[in-house]
């Protein structure tokens, strides 16, 4: 069983060296001058060429994925929902007051969840609102639905605690 992956092993290495011709693409290195001229069997120090050249390789890819990976984490952070001033509350605040029932009140609930539950501080309130009640009496006065006034008190209290 270790015969066969240490062949397998060469195999992989001997066939990435054919595959550069020898060299690296950057010019770093040429393990063609470790291989013994008419023989097939690599020599150690080929080996220990290829091995060192595929690493070099490897954490060259390793380093450009991390770059590229920084960079999508960057734009998705700036564009993110969590770092502007939307949130659920600031959804069920906007949204919930139009309900008819509780059913719609529920739909439109679920729809606010795709919003992170507290975005970052603002100066001022959106809505222009100071404390929890005054934001539950111009808000939940609107609505029929019980279960928009329970999500809309909830969502007060979060933005306006005490």
């Amino acid at each position: 069983m270790k015969a066969g992956i240490a062949i397998n092993l060469v195999f992989v290495v001997l066939s990435s060296d054919l595959a550069y011709g020898g060299e690296l693409q950057d010019g770093n290195e040429n393990c063609s001058s470790y291989m013994t001229p008419g023989t097939t069997v690599p020599t150690v120090e080929f080996l220990t060429c290829s091995f060192r050249r595929n690493g070099a390789l490897q954490e060259q890819e390793a380093e450009r994925r991390r770059i590229e990976a920084d960079e999508r984490y960057k734009m998705l952070y700036k564009n993110s929902p969590s770092h502007s001033s939307w949130s659920y509350q600031r959804c069920v605040i906007k949204n919930l007051p139009d309900a008819q029932n509780d059913y719609s009140a529920q739909v439109m609930n679920q729809d606010c969840l795709q919003f992170p539950y507290y975005a970052k501080e603002t100066d001022s309130d959106y809505f222009g609102y100071s404390t929890a009640a005054e934001c539950f009496r111009d808000t939940a006065k609107k609505t029929p639905s019980r279960i928009a006034a329970v999500n809309i008190r909830r969502a007060c209290d979060d933005l306006f605690p005490q």
